[in-house]
């Protein structure tokens, strides 16, 4: 085994319990930002998302993943240079982050989030450019919300997540007129 790799089967192991929240975190983070990503990128992203999501609604007691996912790891030095360029972000987000509205969190109402993550997984996968960020963000915040029980947060994560549905709903819609209109003046 390579000592200077971190696999996600590490990463899940030390995790336990909040393996969920914090994978969740580390697939949806890095889309997150709008950036043109190369093809297929956030597909595969958003592929262990979609995992995760089913697992959630399913009451899996911790995250499973397939072996070959589970092997796949990340440089040490990679992670050393995320969390020294992530850190201080994070420790500013972490000030509004408070245990609140538990029954948000614990209660019925966390299957309303578990499918929004779901939902939001299956918009990451459309290939749209630069409108993978919202539902990421999304995923994100309902993520750290899961991780410090903090139903505020993950409110915010449903109501961005919703407003990024409404977004590729109308970048899908927009999109499909333009066309029609294009293939028409064609032929």
């Amino acid at each position: 085994m390579n000592d200077d790799l971190i696999t996600i089967y590490n990463i899940k192991r030390a995790l336990k319990k909040k393996g969920f929240a914090i994978l969740l975190l580390i697939f949806a983070l890095p889309m997150a930002v709008p950036l043109p990503y190369p093809p297929g990128f956030t597909s595969i992203l958003s592929i262990p998302i979609l995992l995760f999501a089913y697992q959630l609604l399913n009451q899996y007691p911790e995250p499973y993943l397939p072996h070959f996912i589970c092997a796949k790891g990340f440089k040490r030095e990679t992670l050393r240079h995320f969390i020294k360029k992530a850190g201080p972000v994070f420790f500013k987000i972490e000030k509004f982050l408070k245990p609140r509205l538990e029954g948000v969190v614990d209660g019925k109402f966390k299957y309303v989030y578990f499918g929004a993550i779901l939902i939001n997984g299956i918009f990451i996968i459309l290939p749209l450019m630069f409108a993978n960020a919202l539902p990421s963000l999304g995923i994100v915040l309902i993520a750290l919300g899961m991780i410090k029980k903090d139903g505020l947060f993950i409110i915010c994560g449903i109501i961005v997540s919703f407003i990024s549905w409404l977004v590729a709903i109308s970048v899908i819609y927009f999109g499909a007129q333009v066309v029609t209109k294009f293939l028409g003046f064609i032929i």
